[in-house]
């Protein structure tokens, strides 16, 4: 039997994979040092200083200088991609950019004896003049790595990525959706008359929100930009009814989608909770919340197979729908946006719901925010049909070929009533607009909820609140870094009994209220659910009777932590799916979230301290015993999937957590991943899904895309690094709905917010500027105005 031998580590594996391809010069002790830092100061894997290396391999005859110069170059480039680009300008601000990357590499390699500038201006003349044949080319040559277009410099993928983009989005710019008929006017009016309602409050559309769901009318392509908070969902239901109530499309016509299977989820739970609020829906409305079908991911709304990386649908095989509506679309990437494109049948309206503010999707492209106007031109022949008055633009629309298609909706509805909410809302648009005094000891409004606690023992976990202590800076000695993981424990100690005693707060009592009509249950099973839900009080074992005031206690989530749920061939019971159900929703309520994977106030370090700090809470409440983890997860850990699995329909972001669960009621079960569907509870063996999920205590902000929590915790780096940027922070301030604790100094916070993420993408130039045509079929209906092409 061979041997088991320990797996080396990447940098070990690149010294070895190096040293193949490499002579030890200063470009193998310069990629050697990049390597180790990588993932730490730039969020580069390793893989991609093991590609620099390869491509290096493929001009041998370079001397040792430019050996770095262009392995600088390609990583540079890497970087680059990452935040967003499809392209790399080799003049003017794409230089400085240039340059300013290639200092920050240098950086961890002292022994490097070149000077960025040096460097970047070799390995450009060597681009320029053809002396790299085997790895930058140009746009009509053969494939090659880099390939320079006039001025830019671009991964070939990415060229080729814009290219069709450019052409789909022009495409569809130019497609004629199919006629208007009917009353618009006279519809909206009653939707005014019959809105829905959201926390119990009638809900009605502002001017600007009328205005996106006109425009959607009207326009084969209609994007809505808008923070979290600003009526998006609202605006999509109205959309909706809208579309039926005009003879449009019926709920069979309409597809739902979003990028991961978690936020698809979510958004139909929050279209089919408005629908459901209506109090008299006609037989439109009750067709529509009856018809209306599941949100599903993009991938599987294209027919996506991984197999050969191919998608089922496209401008040859478009899907079958007439209306496509897209949530969290700051998170599409270049190329599943040019498929989703080409796959929207012709007639038919595209919908792109996001946050253009966001940071932009993991894979390159910021497209998103590259399609939406600073300024959105809300003029158009629909302001006639708009109920109200728009407010007063402070700019004036800049030329782009997107205006006419997008709205960026400004008003927040978390300011209303909530304080706490509010608070939240203004430090994100301090943040967005970067205002480095978003944190200033005096803010404006000294009513808003906004504190400096000394010590963690005085958070509140409302409003915002910056816990900045002198620890939690660059460290230099074992003593300082002794220090600041001292300083950074006391933080999680106090945040881990808040996200446990946060179960018992008055919300939960509502909320399992509201699960047992969700659930619709008889009084039979109401009653035993009741008693079930009520063991918070008591062993579960021994189901006292329920009572009115029954609350969670860390004794109730211990008890039904050690419970051992039945999961039979039909899936676990009614009773237990509310019950879990409702367990997962408490616990989804606070979330870490870092700005990096690794480091001291990383992801990983800050996952393997709670998950210490849950074995002993659960030995103490349940005994060493029960208690036992299996291998890097415990009972109660939250975790959440790394990548799509097609087989078990999980996809990555999906989040859940770690019961025992057993086959049947004499089983001792074993440690089951158990992730919340839209109608339904999936459930998988922790030792199954070895590789595929990780604990979620933490996550990084990247991950936390697309979510929403009532309070987060946003953890800095104790060292300035290139990630720390204006978007992540307003990403990061933004998940939270009424609570933001912000972990680190107040310093590098201000840097941050000072520095926004730079990005280059050539579309608008490959693009008309002219604003298209209105693409609308002619207006066949008795109504007195015709909405022809104009």
């Amino acid at each position: 039997m061979k041997p088991q031998t320990t797996p080396m580590s990447p940098v070990g594996f690149f010294r070895q994979r190096a040293r193949e391809v490499l002579p030890p010069s200063a470009d193998q002790v310069f990629l050697e040092a990049v390597a180790a830092q990588a993932d730490r100061l730039f969020g580069l894997i390793p893989e991609a200083v093991y590609l620099a290396a390869e491509v290096l391999g493929w001009e041998p005859a370079l001397n040792e200088q430019d050996r770095v110069a262009v392995a600088a170059l390609v990583l540079a480039t890497l970087l680059n991609v990452d935040r967003g680009s499809t392209r790399l300008p080799i003049h003017g601000a794409g230089r400085a950019q240039l340059e300013a990357d290639v200092q920050l590499l240098l950086e961890v390699s002292t022994t490097t004896p070149w000077t960025a500038s040096i460097l970047v201006s070799r390995a450009l003349e060597l681009a320029q003049s053809g002396a790299l044949p085997n790895i930058c080319g140009t746009p009509d040559g053969s494939p090659k790595p880099l390939v320079l277009d006039g001025d830019a410099l671009y991964h070939h993928r990415h060229l080729s990525l814009e290219s069709q983009f450019a052409a789909a989005l022009s495409a569809r710019l130019d497609t004629i959706v199919t006629a208007l008929h009917g009353d618009i006017t006279g519809t909206l009016g009653f939707l005014r008359q019959h809105p829905t309602r959201v926390g119990g409050h009638e809900i009605s559309l502002n001017a600007e929100q009328q205005v996106a769901a006109l425009m959607a009318l009207h326009r084969p392509l209609t994007i809505i930009s808008g923070g979290p908070g600003t009526g998006k969902t609202t605006l999509v239901v109205a959309l909706l009814r809208l579309m039926c109530r005009l003879g449009l499309v019926e709920p069979q016509d309409i597809a739902l989608a979003a990028p991961t299977g978690r936020a698809a989820a979510r958004m139909k739970e929050s279209i089919d909770a408005q629908l459901g609020s209506l109090t008299h829906a006609d037989a439109v409305d009750a067709s529509l919340r009856e018809g209306l079908s599941k949100a599903r991911t993009l991938h599987r709304l294209l027919g996506y197979a991984p197999s050969t990386d191919t998608f089922k649908h496209g401008a040859h095989n478009p899907l079958v729908a007439k209306l496509v509506v897209v949530d969290e679309a700051s998170m599409i990437d270049l190329r599943l946006m040019e498929k989703l494109l080409r796959a929207v049948p012709p007639g038919a309206r595209l919908v792109l719901v996001g946050d253009a503010n966001q940071l932009p999707s993991v894979e390159a492209g910021a497209v998103l925010r590259d399609l939406v106007p600073e300024v959105c031109d809300l003029s158009g022949p629909w302001t006639q049909h708009v109920h109200g008055e728009l407010e007063p633009q402070v700019q004036a629309p800049e030329p782009h070929s997107m205006q006419g298609h997008a709205v960026r909706l400004l008003r927040s509805y978390r300011t209303s009533t909530d304080l706490a909410g509010r608070t939240v809302h203004e430090i994100s648009q301090l943040i967005r607009r970067g205002d480095p005094d978003a944190l200033l000891p005096q803010p404006a409004d000294k009513t808003l909820l906004w504190r400096r606690p000394s010590s963690p023992e005085q958070l509140e976990f409302q409003g915002v609140e910056l816990w900045s202590p002198p620890e939690l800076k660059l460290t230099t000695t074992a003593l300082e870094h002794r220090a600041l993981m001292a300083a950074y424990e006391s933080f999680l100690d106090r945040w881990f009994v808040e996200a446990f005693s946060s179960l018992g707060s008055p919300g939960a009592a509502a909320a399992h209220q509201e699960q047992v009509e969700e659930w619709d249950m008889d009084e039979e099973d109401e009653e035993i659910f009741d008693r079930v839900w009520a063991s918070a009080k008591g062993p579960v074992d021994k189901v006292p009777e329920w009572t009115d005031d029954f609350t969670f206690s860390a004794n109730s989530i211990a008890n039904l932590l050690g419970y051992t749920w039945v999961r039979g061939p039909d899936g676990f019971s009614q009773k237990d799916t509310a019950v879990i159900t409702q367990l997962l929703r408490q616990l989804e309520a606070h979330r870490l979230l870092c700005v990096t994977r690794v480091g001291p106030l990383g992801s990983v370090k800050t996952n393997e301290l709670l998950h210490v700090r849950l074995q002993t809470w659960l030995v103490t409440h349940l005994g060493a015993t029960q208690a036992k983890a299996s291998g890097e997860f415990a009972v109660g850990d939250p975790v959440i999937v790394l990548r799509n699995d097609y087989s078990r329909q999980l996809f990555n972001g999906d989040t859940g957590i770690v019961l025992r669960v057993a086959a049947d009621p004499e089983s001792r079960g074993t440690l089951t991943a158990v992730f919340p569907r839209q109608d339904r509870l999936s459930a998988y063996s922790v030792v199954a899904l070895k590789g595929c999920i990780e604990r979620a205590w933490a996550l990084t902000v990247h991950k936390a895309q697309g979510s929403e929590y009532d309070v987060v915790g946003l953890v800095l780096p104790n060292e300035p690094m290139p990630l720390l940027t204006r978007e992540i922070l307003y990403t990061g301030v933004s998940r939270a709905r009424s609570g933001v604790v912000i972990v680190g100094s107040e310093e590098l916070f201000r840097v941050g917010v000072a520095k926004p993420v730079v990005r280059f993408c050539g579309v608008g130039e490959r693009m008309s500027t002219a604003p298209c045509s209105l693409a609308v079929g002619e207006d066949s209906s008795s109504s007195s105005t015709q909405h022809q092409g104009a």
